[in-house]
């Protein structure tokens, strides 16, 4: 179970660093085209430091996403374990199709 744990926690850690990378990118493609960091900076003010909020907010978000798909992934197993022992105790399906239907 504890190398189930690690292995699921180094998995989501990857795939925050890559969800971290697309977004991150794909924010900045969006804020030096058609020179919008001008715009946002000079035109238009109701974003002040845009710079400092891609900076902040990309990371907490990929952060709280990766915690979710740990807990979905998480229950996710625990689900398929328990069926999985459930099924071999019991020997009928029924029991397992009731806790996979509850989780």
């Amino acid at each position: 179970a504890a190398f189930l744990e690690a292995t699921i926690k180094k998995c989501v850690s990857n795939i925050e660093l890559v969800w971290r990378g697309h977004l991150t990118q794909r924010i900045h493609t969006d804020y030096f085209e058609n020179m919008m960091y001008y715009k946002m900076g000079y035109v238009d003010r109701r974003v002040e430091h845009a710079e400092h909020i891609i900076c902040e907010d990309v990371p907490m978000l990929t952060s709280g996403l990766a915690e979710l798909a740990q807990e979905l992934l998480t229950a996710c197993v625990d689900a398929a374990f328990y069926s999985y022992q459930l099924k071999r105790y019991s020997g009928t399906h029924g029991y397992t199709l009731s806790v996979l239907g509850y989780v």
